[in-house]
């Protein structure tokens, strides 16, 4: 059991490095927010496709990404992840990073939702009763009534509605339709050349200092991506998927640090029933496979 734990350790590590590179570009975006988002995204994912078709060879190949089975559906996923992604380039141009991830951490929740209506999965009352938990977390997080919704917080619940349908894509083309290259290839490359042209409209110039941080963003957006998808194919997800919370620690680290911002009492406690209703989804989803292996 222990050499289990040490094989599956290395792949937590990877995980939570992952969502930890994540966060840099985050921050990062948070610190260029006097350029345009097309900019950012522009130069970002730019770098992102250059950087991936340089390691093509070794994540799936070019040719295979056209090749393998499912490709409309593959393409359809990367325009619905193009959206996701580009909409967090506004999220955290314009909200505080703790207030953006508990927006964010909804998307685990909502594609289990979703997957009942897109995968005909059967959720369990406890499921439900979770799922409601995490709403409400989002709900003391937003404050609606009390504090109109801003552009940031409209970005990012959208956000979370395309990234969780993306997930669910993922999972209904299959792993063996997929390789590293082609989970990011498409979404990277239509971000790129969707926003080429409201960034050259956008551009009023640019400092050499922050382009190497818009280089940053990509390299960053690219190894976390390559890392987390990775833990996620070598380790069982009830191991990785938590590891998606350690993401609001680093959002008080570099928000604290680098911008003075420090959560009030609604953001702390909305975000910790939404970290607690994600943590109990994994811990019942587990339980509910254990189940369903031992009944076979």
């Amino acid at each position: 059991m222990s050499s289990s734990l040490e094989s599956i350790g290395k792949y937590i590590f990877l995980g939570a490095f992952g969502f930890m590179a994540w966060t840099i570009g985050d921050a990062t975006i948070r610190h260029l927010n006097g350029y345009s988002p097309y900019f950012i995204a522009s130069i970002s994912t730019a770098f992102s496709v250059f950087l991936s078709l340089l390691l093509s060879s070794k994540i799936g190949g070019v040719k295979t990404a056209f090749t393998l089975p499912r490709l409309k559906l593959r393409i359809l996923r990367g325009v619905i992840l193009t959206i996701a992604g580009f909409l967090s380039y506004i999220t955290f141009s314009h909200l505080e990073l703790t207030t953006a991830y508990a927006i964010l951490f909804l998307s685990p929740i909502l594609a289990k939702v979703l997957s009942v209506f897109l995968m005909k999965e059967s959720i369990s009352p406890q499921s439900w009763g979770i799922t409601i938990l995490g709403f409400i977390g989002v709900i003391i997080v937003l404050r609606p009534g009390m504090v109109p919704l801003s552009i940031g917080s409209i970005a990012a619940l959208t956000q979370v509605f395309f990234f969780a349908l993306g997930h669910i894509m993922a999972r209904y083309i299959g792993k063996e339709n997929q390789t590293l290259f082609s989970m990011v290839i498409f979404q990277y490359a239509f971000i790129a050349i969707g926003t080429v042209y409201p960034a050259y409209l956008a551009f009023d110039g640019v400092i050499i200092s922050d382009l190497m941080l818009m280089l940053l963003i990509g390299i960053t957006g690219l190894s976390g991506a390559f890392m987390v998808s990775y833990a996620f194919a070598c380790a069982p997800s009830a191991y990785i998927a938590p590891l998606h919370y350690t993401q609001i620690v680093w959002g008080l680290v570099w928000g604290a640090l680098l911008f003075n911002e420090y959560p009030d009492i609604y953001v702390t406690t909305g975000s910790a029933i939404i970290i607690l209703s994600g943590l109990l989804l994994v811990r019942h989803s587990r339980k509910v496979n254990k189940m369903q292996q031992r009944a076979v």
